[in-house]
């Protein structure tokens, strides 16, 4: 017990020195470091002195605890702390360091030789750190710092150079680096990000870096419009460049959506239709019904004759406008006329002449070609009713006049550009509704018996009833011949029958060479005599006695109504008791 107490004496007697300690880092020579003492963790170290100078040392107050801190710091350099054992409430393999370190303060230096030659001080540096959110601009705030009171220090924002020194990774008393723990707050629209480890920073302190090392860190929206609204803000100039074109590309799309919709909806009933056109060509048993001949869909028959066939036919863009779509007359040849090398000479040589042909008093022809060896011809289609059926006794012959009127231009018309007619008759003249004239079958040779219409080469031309006597004799058809057809088609006009009245075709052709015509006024005496006179001599036998020309014939015709003291009307309508009908003439 006596010796127990001598040794807590002795002890006691030693720690009550004091002593002046040289305390050595290895920054000495070229700084300064500070050096305190922590003895309470909850106060803050008390400063002892500098490396320049020993340190005096009262150590009877390091009494009491198992340890005390000794704190360096010194300026560019990391903190280091080193901690003093207390000998006698230390145990075990602390008790042997705390004697060492206590004989080391007693002999005056400092580090212990064991711990060193130095208190080893590392140096701090700088690094620049890019934290990358969506959205930028968030708050960076620090969690895992070395003093609790800085815990949750913001460090700067997001997406812009933060910048960070050795020392806010450096944690003393573990004497290691550890990655900070940031978090992101304060976006608006956004919620805060939870705390994480900032994985890599420590390995880029000198070079700098960013973190995520890719990518950025996707805060999470508050609301399903938040990443619009932060889009618009980061991009205006896209956004005002990139609406318009979404707009155009949407209003693209709608638009080829709706075409794309029509253009089926239009093939579908372009089906349905010419399903329905083969079965009405099978009910009338009719093949060229729903054909399509050139661009001419053939929709209904008008009639037929001994050349050819004539159908109603529109456009194949205007299939599905059915009965509103325009309409022509399709003349569809017969096989053994097409097949003849003559006629197909003749008449592709004479359509192209009858398509030069532009008046109102003419049918107009709008195409031709060929449809497996079948010539055929598209022509205005004309509704109306035949000059024929208003030849009766006592037309009125101020409606006559109007319609001679339009004959005469429109076959002046015609020799003025080179075309003879050879064949005019009341049959191959149309009387619209309206009561306007169209001419027909302009250039179109016949091939019919003698007791018709001869269209051999050498032979007579036009319809033995309405033949000029240059043509029978062989003279040739020129416009004169033209005229003499239109004289007997106004006598029948005027007086309800034809000057020749014979029933033999030879008998009639000899009328036209000898027999006298009769005047009109014979058979119907209120005729006027100038009018009377004008017809006579268009039937003149020899064609110097006619008029030249027909526009000299108009002016004629023109004066001898003048002299009537009546006005031709301006239009005379078709025969109410008459059915429509249309150019449907294809041989007489």
């Amino acid at each position: 017990m006596r010796v127990l107490i001598l040794l807590l004496l002795l002890t006691g007697s030693a720690l009550a020195e004091k002593v002046r300690v040289q305390f050595k880092t290895s920054v000495d020579g070229k700084f300064n470091a500070q050096i305190f003492l922590r003895v309470d963790p909850n106060k803050p170290p008390e400063p002892l002195g500098t490396t320049r100078e020993p340190i005096e040392l009262d150590l009877d107050k390091l009494q009491g605890q198992p340890s005390y801190t000794l704190i360096f710091r010194s300026e560019g350099h990391l903190e280091e702390w080193v901690t003093l054992y207390d000998p006698v409430l230390s145990q075990g393999m602390l008790q042997a360091r705390a004697r060492d370190q206590w004989e080391s303060l007693r002999q005056g230096v400092w580090p212990p030789p064991k711990e060193g030659p130095y208190v080893d001080l590392k140096p701090n540096y700088e690094t620049t750190v890019v934290f990358w959110t969506y959205p930028p601009g968030a708050e960076v705030v620090l969690s895992n710092v070395s003093s609790p009171s800085a815990q949750g220090k913001p460090i700067g924002i997001s997406c812009q150079p933060i910048r960070f020194t050795r020392s806010d990774f450096w944690h003393p008393e573990s004497k290691s680096e550890k990655d900070p723990v940031v978090e992101f707050r304060n976006v608006k629209y956004y919620h805060n990000s939870a705390p994480m480890t900032a994985t890599g920073i420590i390995t880029i302190p000198k070079q700098g870096g960013r973190f995520p090392g890719v990518d950025s860190y996707q805060l999470a929206p508050t609301h399903w419009w938040a990443p619009v609204y932060w889009y618009a803000r980061l991009h205006p100039v896209q956004l005002a460049i990139g609406i318009p074109l979404l707009l155009a590309a949407l209003g693209g799309a709608t638009v080829f959506e709706l075409r794309r919709r029509k253009v089926m909806r239009f093939l579908r009933a372009r089906e349905a239709r010419l399903a329905d056109l083969e079965k009405m060509a099978l009910n009338r048993e009719d093949k060229w019904i729903g054909t399509l001949l050139g661009n001419w869909r053939v929709m209904s028959k008008l009639g037929a004759g001994g050349m050819a066939v004539v159908y109603k036919a529109i456009s194949d863009d205007d299939l599905l406008l059915g009965d509103e779509a325009p309409a022509v007359a399709l003349k569809l040849m017969n096989l053994d006329l097409s097949e003849n090398d003559e006629f197909r000479k003749r008449f592709q040589r004479e359509i192209q002449v009858s398509r030069k042909l532009s008046d109102p008093a003419i049918v107009r022809v709008v195409d031709f070609g060929d449809k497996d060896g079948h010539l055929y011809l598209a022509m205005e289609l004309v509704e109306g009713v035949p000059l024929r059926d208003y030849v009766r006794p006592n037309f009125p012959i101020g409606e006559a006049l109007h319609y001679f009127e339009q004959m005469l231009r429109g076959l002046a018309h015609a020799h003025k550009e080179g075309v003879v007619h050879r064949d005019i008759k009341p049959d191959n003249i149309m009387v619209t509704r309206d009561g306007r004239i169209k001419i027909m079958d302009f250039g179109l040779a016949r091939d019919q018996a003698v007791n018709t219409q001869i269209t051999q080469s050498g032979s007579v031309l036009g319809t033995p009833a309405y033949v000029s006597p240059e043509q029978i004799t062989g003279g040739g058809m020129n416009k004169s011949s033209d005229q003499y057809s239109l004289g007997i088609t106004f006598y029948e006009i005027l007086t309800g029958r034809r000057p020749f009245a014979n029933e033999d075709s030879v008998a009639l052709l000899f009328s036209h060479l000898s027999e006298k015509v009769v005047s009109m006024r014979e058979w119907r005496p209120e005729i006027p005599d100038s009018i009377d006179k004008v017809v006579l001599r268009m039937l003149a036998k020899d064609p110097s006695e006619r008029y030249p020309n027909l526009e000299e014939c108009l002016e004629a015709l023109q004066k001898a109504a003048q002299d009537r003291g009546e006005s031709a009307p301006e239009s005379a309508a078709a025969p109410q008791e008459k059915p429509r009908s249309y150019n449907t003439n294809v041989a007489s």
